[in-house]
Parts: C-alpha cells; structure tokens; sequence
C-alpha cells in the first residue's frame, strides 16, 4: 500500500477527509490494529503482532501507555468493564481479562482447551452483567467461508441467544438494541432479526451508529486464507461479491429503524489497507 506502517485512520464522515495517525509501531513488526474501545480520556487499540500489544491512546494522538500481551493470540475485539479489558482471542476461543493497573492476564472464559481457533470468537461486548461474544461456529471445510452457522452467545450465562449467522462481527448496543455485522451476507442487522441495512458488495465488518449517520467498514476479498496460506477461489460468486476495495459507506439515518437509512457517500481507503478491523466514534 501507499502508506506502510498506517494502521489507525481518522476519518471526517461529512466531509470525507482522511488523516492519517502515525504511531512508532513498527519495531514489532505489527500485521495490522484489530481491536478499538473508548478508554478514559481516549480510545485502546490492540495491536496484532508475534507478540501482542494494548495501546492507550488520548485525543491528540498520543501514546499514554502500552502494555504486552503474552496469552492473547489472534487477538480481535476489545470491551472494558470495571477496570478490567477483556480481549477476544480468537487463536485459542478464549476471552481474556486484563488488569491494566498489574500488567496481570487471565482466562476469564474459553471455548475449549485444544489452544486453536475452532468458532473464530471475534467481537465482545458487556451488556448490563453479561458478555455476548460472537463467533463463526464451526468450519464445514477448510475455510473459513464454510461456516455458515455463525451464533451469539452470552457466555455469562453459557446461552445462544441468536444462531444461523453468516461470518458475524462488531457487536454493537444502542438504543437498547445489539447490532452487528453480518460480513459474508453483506448487511448490519439487529439481534432480533427485526431491522436490517442490506448493502450491494463488499466484506462487512466495523459499524458505528449515531442519531443521525450510520458508518459500516466494507473491506476487499483476500487472495489468500489469513488461517491456510492457501489461495482463494477468487472466481467464486461469493469471494467476487467482496471484491469491492476497502473503505467506509456512510448512511444517512431517517427514523430510529437503520433499514431507512439513506445512502450518502463512500470513503475511498483502499490506498491505505485492503481491510477495515473496526471503527470508533471519536
């Protein structure tokens, strides 16, 4: 890509300009930023590297403190609770609980003991006294584009609340209601499957909703399997429908259901990634 090394965009949504945050990063030879949450006066963001890294970072852009993550592995998502930071770490179907204050780590929940990805656990959120993560379920084949029976799961109370998803991610709650990405069907809906933002193309993933804008991620089909190495089949019906560059769509809101949203603009950054993890409200 044009800009080596950017992993963290700010974006104006009206205005459509892009600034770029450059942070010194790159002395762990970082694969990208996944995870995003507010934090204090500023935002955490998760660094995906050899080994982990969980960045505090304020409004102007500044590193206030980092810390190492030695028992998070494919880390994603990211939710704060109590003091606590809860890490979804998809290599090993493991959520783990992190006291910023003692650097000290912990598994708060697992899926398994077998230390592999087997549902691709992605996105957490606490809703009132429960975290509701959502997963791909099990592979059918080899890939991860075989499983299609993807689930959200309240793993406080070890209960399915909603199956039969197709690659879910960006669990979000407003307004009383959880929404999220339905990535491989290309659309936003809500838990109750009573409103839906169905868009044209693109790998949905990263989703901010406002009073008055709806922004969701939209990233490019990846040649090759982040999970095999092996190469995609990209003249898959499926795999071209994601074919589609990598920036963000932003939906005018009209009413409180987002299925009225009215789209208004695309924000072209795929001179700066192919794929968007996530996205903040800053």
């Amino acid at each position: 890509m044009l800009y080596p090394g950017v992993f963290l965009l700010e974006v104006d949504t009206y205005t459509g300009a892009i600034r770029p945050i450059r942070i010194r990063w790159w002395t762990w030879r970082p694969t990208g930023v996944t995870g995003l949450t507010k934090y204090k006066d500023g935002f955490l963001c998760l660094l995906q590297a050899k080994v982990h890294r969980l960045f505090y970072i304020d409004r102007s852009y500044k590193v206030k403190k980092r810390w190492k993550l030695k028992t998070v592995k494919d880390g994603h998502s990211i939710a704060v609770k109590d003091g606590k930071i809860y890490i979804a770490s998809t290599g090993n179907d493991s959520i783990v609980e992190f006291s910023p204050d003692t650097g000290e780590e912990e598994i708060y929940w697992r899926m398994n003991d077998g230390e592999k990805d087997t549902i691709h656990m992605n996105s957490i959120i606490w809703i009132n006294n429960s975290i509701i993560v959502s997963a791909f379920g099990k592979k059918a084949g080899e890939q991860w584009i075989t499983a299609k029976n993807g689930f959200l799961m309240d793993v406080t109370k070890s209960k399915i609340i909603k199956n039969s998803l197709f690659h879910p991610h960006t669990l979000l709650s407003i307004e009383e209601k959880i929404y999220l990405c339905e990535s491989a069907r290309k659309r936003v809906i809500s838990a109750d499957g009573e409103d839906i933002l169905e868009l044209d193309r693109g790998y949905v993933r990263g989703l901010v909703i406002t009073e008055d804008e709806i922004a969701i991620g939209i990233s490019h089909a990846r040649k090759r399997s982040k999970s095999t190495g092996r190469q995609n089949k990209m003249d898959d019906e499926l795999i071209q429908s994601f074919r589609s560059g990598c920036g963000i769509k932003v939906f005018e809101r009209r009413g409180k259901e987002i299925s009225n949203a009215k789209f208004k603009r695309f924000i072209d950054l795929y001179a700066y990634s192919s794929e968007i993890y996530d996205l903040l409200l800053v």
